[in-house]
């Protein structure tokens, strides 16, 4: 037999554009699977998307901008920014459930100073 090419789904290829597009889902408060039934895509779709199994084209990602109310200045936007504030928040928020009480409440002190 012929050896074939390996396929997009054969790996995870996870872009600023993938993050961002899940961001934007989030914000929404959508599932992956409630994201792919507004879209019109098979209900693992956006789950495949995120997880970096199918390549997103423009149109693909207009496509999913406009089902979910964003314009393409929202992704730009988003896609120039140096850092993805929602996924610096989870990082933080993980590290934060890992710390013990001392730790935390270290945390808590460090936090409260930079918020006043």
């Amino acid at each position: 037999t012929v050896a074939r090419k390996p396929r997009r789904n054969c790996f995870k290829i996870v872009t600023k554009e993938v993050r961002v597009l899940r961001l934007l889902r989030k914000q929404k408060g959508l599932s992956q699977y409630e994201t792919s039934r507004v879209c019109g895509y098979a209900p693992a779709g956006i789950g495949h998307m995120e997880a970096g199994r199918i390549e997103l084209t423009r149109t693909r990602i207009q496509h999913i901008l406009e089902r979910l109310g964003f314009t393409w200045a929202d992704f730009e936007r988003l896609m120039s920014a140096p850092i993805l504030r929602d996924e610096v928040i989870e990082e933080a928020l993980a590290a934060l459930h890992r710390l013990d009480d001392q730790a935390l409440a270290s945390a808590a002190n460090i936090i409260k100073a930079l918020i006043k």
